[in-house]
């Protein structure tokens, strides 16, 4: 609705300039996405991403950008070991240039984990707690599966000297079980908070937040 859309475009503005990584999800396509950034951001920025996932709802992640992109890898299609797919919508791994002769770069790692969301009606309590206790482990998988992409592009020293972020909606605070893999004291990721007060975003019906964002310690 015009509504959602305007609210939307003044949270991304806030009280100062936008960003020049603007990390976005439940993107219907890459052409409303290029569309909403005409026609609200005054097409501030000149680079668009957002590739389709296997979610019929067409929820993706999404990316705006000032800043050259380099190169994309999307994990829509990676699978875990019991052969289903890892990813809700994507684990979406792009790199920007943050010079204009790309000696220095940045690696972002765009996530929107499974939804807590459970259908209650005409189940009982057991049902609904296995379907609420099977969320959490691919949750748990595919924290997991973040980390491990990871360590498989910057391997040996480089994890500590590349500058990267894993950014999103998480679907769970920094300290539940289902997403604490990602940030234990050997993957030397840390949270950041989303607010100027050390809390996370509230959650809005009316406006989508990025809420919590991990990076490493480089940046």
């Amino acid at each position: 609705r015009p509504e959602q859309v305007a609210l939307c475009a003044e949270a991304m503005k806030g009280d100062g300039p936008l960003p020049d990584l603007l990390c976005l999800c439940e993107v219907e396509s890459l052409l409303a996405l290029r569309v909403f950034n005409q026609a609200n951001l005054a097409g501030h920025y000149p680079y668009a991403l957002l590739i389709d996932s296997y979610d019929f709802r067409q929820i993706d992640v999404a990316v705006l950008s000032r800043k050259e992109i380099l190169s994309v890898r999307t994990h829509v299609d990676d699978v875990g070991t019991d052969g289903k797919r890892t990813f809700s919508r994507d684990c979406l791994e792009l790199k920007v240039a943050l010079t204009r002769s790309a000696s220095r770069t940045f690696t972002v790692l765009v996530n929107h984990l499974k939804s807590k969301f459970v259908e209650t009606r005409g189940k009982t309590p057991a049902q609904v707690r296995a379907e609420q206790q099977a969320a959490a482990e691919r949750r748990r998988r595919q924290a997991l599966a973040v980390r491990s992409i990871l360590r498989h592009r910057f391997p040996g020293q480089a994890y500590g000297a590349a500058a990267f972020a894993v950014v999103g909606d998480f679907n769970a605070a920094p300290g539940e079980p289902s997403v604490a893999r990602m940030v234990s004291s050997d993957s030397d990721l840390r949270w950041v908070p989303s607010t100027s007060t050390g809390e996370p975003a509230r959650e809005s019906t009316r406006v989508p937040k990025v809420r919590r964002k991990y990076i490493d310690p480089a940046s």
